[in-house]
Parts: C-alpha cells; structure tokens; sequence
C-alpha cells in the first residue's frame, strides 16, 4: 500500500482474509465511486466493523447503516473532509458497527427482504423456501 499522511491506498486484491483485514484494520472506508449499484464496498467495510464516508452514487446511502456512515454530493471535496473528520473523531466501535452490519444483511434477512419485494410484485407468492447457504426459492 502507498502511504501519504494519514491515508492508506490498498492495492486491488481477489484475497477475501486480506480485503477483511484491510477493512478491519481502517478507521474508515472512502467510496469515491461516481456511481454504484448495490456497493458491496460499503456492506463489506461495514461487515468487518469500520465505518464508510463517501459520495453519494446511488448505492452505497441507500444501502448503508446511516449512524455509521456519511455521504456527500459527488465531487463536493470539502464537505467529504468533513464528513471523514467526523466519522473518525466519533470513534464508533468496531463490535458494534459488525453486529448491526450482519443483522442487516444476513442471508435470512435478504432472503425476506427479496420474498417481500417478489410478494408485491408477483401474481404467484413464494410459499417455501430453504434457507442454505444460497438461497433457493421455490414458487
């Protein structure tokens, strides 16, 4: 990784246990992202017990845990450095970030949260499923 003050840039890695450590070892996730879909970035920082700050690209501020993260209009600079400044002087704890993360988007939970949406949508209900460590449904 490259250093330049107080921020650390971390190489693209495939490695899942080097991404956690990375993430677990922050005191914060940068999400520079112009725009992104469901930002996995923001589910796995979160995950691992770090908060985010970032522009808002669609993503990741519809996704987040608001109490641990902050996101600001895109390119908006200086409001980033402030939301990065408040973000690591509220010295969230790591546990708790992690604990609220992985009740939110726990297998069991985004599996209801699709079967609702499916429900509203759908003439045919989902009337099983089995809960693995994938989801099949069964309509």
């Amino acid at each position: 990784s490259v250093e330049h003050k107080n921020v650390s840039f971390a190489k693209q890695t495939n490695n899942k246990d080097e991404l956690a450590k990375l993430y677990a070892s922050s005191n914060c996730t940068i999400v520079l992202s112009k725009s992104e879909t469901f930002s996995m970035t923001t589910i796995e920082s979160l995950s691992c017990g770090t908060p985010v700050v970032g522009f808002k690209a669609g993503g990741p501020e519809s996704i987040a845990l608001i109490d641990y993260c902050r996101f600001v209009d895109y390119g908006n600079t200086q409001e980033l450095a402030k939301a990065l400044d408040q973000v690591v002087s509220d010295a969230f704890k790591a546990d708790v970030i992690r604990t609220s993360a992985l009740e939110k988007y726990s297998l069991s939970t985004m599996t209801s949260n699709y079967i609702d949406v499916y429900n509203e949508i759908s003439e045919e209900k989902v009337i099983e499923y089995i809960e693995a460590d994938y989801c099949i449904i069964d309509v």
